[in-house]
């Protein structure tokens, strides 16, 4: 399977000038952040330490997002 395959959202969001960020930074604990050009959009919890948890949670997060900020 492939990303897209996997996180169909999160994969739209990055091929249409979305960005994703993946890793802890710093003390802020956020696995996942997803941005876009007004700022940050989604940003996993804190208290989310499974990366696999951090993408699935975003995922349903962006998902939402594009549906209502008419994401095509």
């Amino acid at each position: 399977m492939t990303f897209e395959d996997l996180f169909p959202n999160l994969a739209h969001w990055a091929e249409s000038d979305g960005e994703i960020q993946m890793g802890s930074t710093g003390n802020l604990g956020h696995l996942v952040s997803c941005i876009d050009e007004g700022g940050v959009v989604y940003e996993s919890p804190a208290d989310v330490t499974d990366l696999q948890e951090a993408l699935e949670l975003a995922e349903a997060a962006i998902g939402e997002w594009l549906d209502e900020n008419g994401g095509d």
